[in-house]
């Protein structure tokens, strides 16, 4: 799964006709760690859907930029636009259902 710094966003978070759903979350944050081997899953199963994730404490200005309050949360941006997300922990049925919503 592709980590997330502002560079990379900038050069190529838009080039993507993809959803791209990122994950935000923290090293030490014990429900992002939970939630790790969701998104691993679903990301060697959904092939419309590109996971990747971002550290809040290494990249304050995405957090920002995408109105992160708490963590974990699953946003899911497409063309640089979040279409949806969800806060806290969740079931893998869960998210798919929130990807299949995107994608019809």
């Amino acid at each position: 799964m592709q980590m997330l710094s502002s560079f990379f966003w900038k050069r190529q978070g838009h080039c993507s006709s993809r959803f791209t759903s990122a994950s935000r979350r923290r090293e030490w944050c014990q429900p992002c760690k939970m939630m790790a081997p969701v998104f691993a899953e679903l990301n060697g199963e959904e092939d419309k859907v590109k996971f990747c994730k971002v550290n809040v404490d290494e990249q304050p200005n995405l957090a920002s930029m995408f109105g992160i309050d708490s963590i974990p949360t699953l946003a899911v941006v497409q063309d640089r636009h979040t279409l949806t997300g969800m806060v806290g922990v969740h079931d893998k049925a869960d998210i798919k259902a929130m990807l299949e919503k995107c994608k019809a």
